[in-house]
């Protein structure tokens, strides 16, 4: 390799800020100086410089330069990358509210960019937007916790309408104190600071709840007052509540109650005589009574043991209900083939109507539910005819195709519903859904036409004698623009 000093002032230059790469005799030597001289971390501009005059001379030198250059490009748009995606990443952990599909699109995008997510500050940015995103889907959670423990608390209230007023008047403040426990839950949900980011079908279930909760616990306090005054004074007024008003009434006139219950009991002991006997002519000896017997008590621990011994239900509403539908069938059979035992049917019918009470709490609470999955989609249906006449025409067609993903998205998650009732809302859907597609599809159609038409072009071009670059180029840049469009 000829000495620098033979050549002009600028090699002189680099050979002195290579350590005398470019005077060094040997290609081994001129890598050796080259990697302690990269071990400084030069400027992109120096190994532009470097590169541009040792690709005449070495090139195993050059490689080593080349290698040098593409690692410091690759940081460089690393790091440009990084601090793009900082920034948008900050705006959405920053923002009062946000949307937890942008929240985890982010996170997308900026891998499917290649920004480095593994790294400060994105990993940083990643795991706060994972934490608050987690947060938000909690609090919704916890939302439907509180909705479903005000329906449970409600339908307390309402038993005990069923029960003596002594009973309801006793348990009042232990009812009180749950009803403020539950109040005191439901604002910590609604003051938490992601609560204006929760989806938007939360906060007005929550408050409906609410309002449901306070008028039965209101309904109920009014009707307790006006049973207390009416149990303290015979001329007050009596409540609403059928067992109430029952009790006071024989409260006032015993002697009244007495008679009726007298007058009741003869007439159904001689109705009920007479039923037994007719029925009594009608049963066939169709079995042992002993045996037939044991078949009831059988079927009356079974009823019994729907419940556990601490009186906790032993199993769900819905399975409980088909089992108590499948042990009165049975008994129905076993019943046609001997006498009846009014003790053993005494004591399977208590069993079954306890069991009963959570049948019945068990399909309020489906039907409630069913109502609210209805309303739900009935609410998402008109959300998306709304966003339709506003959003659908574009001009930013992909944000408006991700927007009706999200939409059906949105649809395929809504809560379950009866086959009946889905067969009467999913046409009303597809009809939106589809008006919704209908601008999307049609600028899809002319995209289309437009990116054949492009191909033709670009066949055209191939295939002329001479290859213009300039109407390639241009050829690029409408497909790229048209990519970007649609």
């Amino acid at each position: 390799m000829t000495h620098p000093e033979n050549k002009n002032p600028e090699l002189i230059s680099l050979d002195a800020l290579t350590a005398g790469a470019f005077s060094a005799t040997t290609s081994g030597e001129r890598i050796a100086l080259l990697q302690t001289w990269l071990s400084s971390e030069p400027s992109l501009q120096a190994l532009q410089d470097v590169f541009k005059e040792m690709s005449h001379r070495d090139k195993g030198a050059a490689k080593v330069l080349r290698e040098s250059m593409e690692e410091k490009r690759r940081h460089i748009e690393q790091e440009a990358l990084s601090h793009s995606w900082a920034e948008k990443g900050i705006a959405l952990r920053d923002a009062p509210r946000i949307n937890i599909a942008d929240a985890m699109a982010w996170q997308r995008d900026a891998a499917k960019a290649g920004a480095p997510l593994s790294r400060e500050p994105l990993a940083g940015l990643k795991t706060a937007l994972a934490d608050r995103v987690k947060a938000i889907e909690d609090l919704q959670h916890q939302s439907q916790v509180q909705r479903e423990a005000a329906v449970l608390l409600a339908q307390r209230i309402e038993v005990l309408s069923t029960k003596p007023w002594q009973d309801a008047l006793a348990l009042r403040e232990a009812l009180h104190t749950d009803l403020d426990r539950w109040q005191a839950q439901a604002k910590s949900l609604t003051d938490d600071a992601q609560w204006s980011s929760v989806d938007a079908k939360f906060p007005p279930a929550l408050q409906t709840s609410a309002q449901q909760l306070q008028a039965v616990w209101m309904a109920f306090g009014d009707a307790l007052q006006l049973t207390e005054t009416a149990a303290a004074d015979s001329q007050a007024p009596l409540p609403a509540v059928p067992a109430w008003a029952e009790q006071i009434r024989q409260a006032r006139h015993p002697s009244q109650a007495q008679a009726q219950q007298a007058q009741v009991v003869p007439s159904a002991t001689a109705t009920a005589t007479g039923v037994a006997s007719e029925a009594t002519r009608k049963v066939k000896p169709m079995g042992d009574k002993v045996l037939i017997d044991q078949q009831r008590l059988e079927l009356a621990t079974q009823a019994e043991a729907l419940f556990k011994p601490d009186s906790e239900p032993a199993m769900g509403g819905r399975k409980m209900q088909e089992i108590l539908r499948h042990l009165r069938e049975e008994w129905k059979k076993v019943d046609k083939q001997a006498a009846p035992n009014p003790a053993l049917w005494k004591r399977f019918d208590a069993a079954c109507n306890k069991a009963h009470v959570v049948v019945d709490a068990w399909l309020k609470e489906a039907r409630a539910q069913t109502a609210a999955n209805k309303a739900q989609r009935l609410a998402l249906i008109e959300e998306l005819k709304t966003w339709a006449a506003e959003h659908a025409q574009g001009p930013d067609w992909k944000g408006v195709a991700r927007q009706l993903h999200q939409f059906a998205q949105r649809w395929r998650e809504s809560g379950h519903l009866s086959e009946k009732m889905f067969a009467e809302l999913q046409p009303q859907w597809k009809a939106a859904i589809h008006a919704a597609h209908e601008p999307l599809e049609a600028v899809q159609k002319v995209s289309l036409e437009r990116r054949n038409a492009l191909i033709a072009e670009a066949q055209t071009l191939g295939a002329a004698p001479t290859l213009r670059i300039d109407a390639v180029k241009a050829l690029q840049q409408r497909w790229q623009e048209e990519a970007h469009a649609v």
